[in-house]
């Protein structure tokens, strides 16, 4: 029976990535935001924050040289400014070398229905072949967007997952974290690393699993 479990639990950690290759990185802007008035932290950040605490991959944050306004409608006049002009916003202390991922979690609001244009620096900048991208935004009604067929476009050797989108106003309540847990285990098939819902989850695939094994021994 013990051999069983170990079987099982074998085949259930091949079935996760590996969060030592698994990097989070995002662009989130605070200030005036729309639904949420004047918030310290985007609405993007308070997904991260939810992943910080229950996985382990570092995170790198998009962060510009020049920031964006505090203020939402002069903030609305730059983003359509960048796009009239295809501007691509320069970032302070970039990152420049993703070689030991093979995974990346992508956070970052819709503009307009798209991705802003510090992501496409950041896309634009890196080696992303054969990299997993696992894109996730915030929005204020427009779910995805475009962001999807965007990242396709700029990382044409990545492959590019479905998106998770959460209303920018719903991502700061903590009943979108049963949401954010869902698409960790669902989708990426990451086992969040503390909670107790967790632990029962991870219970419970196991159980699962020892029954399969059970039926090929």
């Amino acid at each position: 029976m013990l051999s069983l479990i170990y079987l099982s639990l074998l085949i259930f950690q091949s079935l996760q990535i590996d969060q030592s290759k698994a990097i989070i990185i995002y662009f989130s802007r605070a200030g005036e935001n729309y639904d949420v008035g004047v918030v310290s932290e985007g609405n993007t950040k308070m997904i991260v924050n939810y992943l910080e605490e229950v996985t382990d991959m570092p995170i790198y944050q998009i962060v510009p040289t020049t920031p964006y306004p505090e203020d939402y409608q002069e903030t609305l006049n730059v983003v359509q400014a960048e796009r009239s002009s295809n501007t691509r916003p320069t970032i302070k202390d970039p990152i420049t070398d993703i070689s030991k991922y093979d995974t990346i979690l992508l956070g970052y609001p819709i503009w307009y229905t798209n991705i802003p244009n510090i992501v496409k620096t950041l896309l634009e900048s890196l080696n992303l072949e054969g990299k997993t991208i696992y894109p996730f935004n915030t929005h204020g009604g427009s779910g995805v967007g475009n962001s999807i067929s965007d990242i396709k476009t700029l990382a044409p050797k990545a492959i590019v997952k479905d998106g998770f989108a959460l209303k920018g106003s719903y991502a700061r309540t903590t009943d979108s974290h049963k949401d954010i847990r869902d698409w960790l285990n669902d989708k990426l098939d990451v086992q969040v690393s503390r909670g107790e819902i967790n632990k029962i989850d991870f219970f419970k695939k196991s159980i699962f699993l020892t029954l399969l094994a059970f039926l090929f021994l």
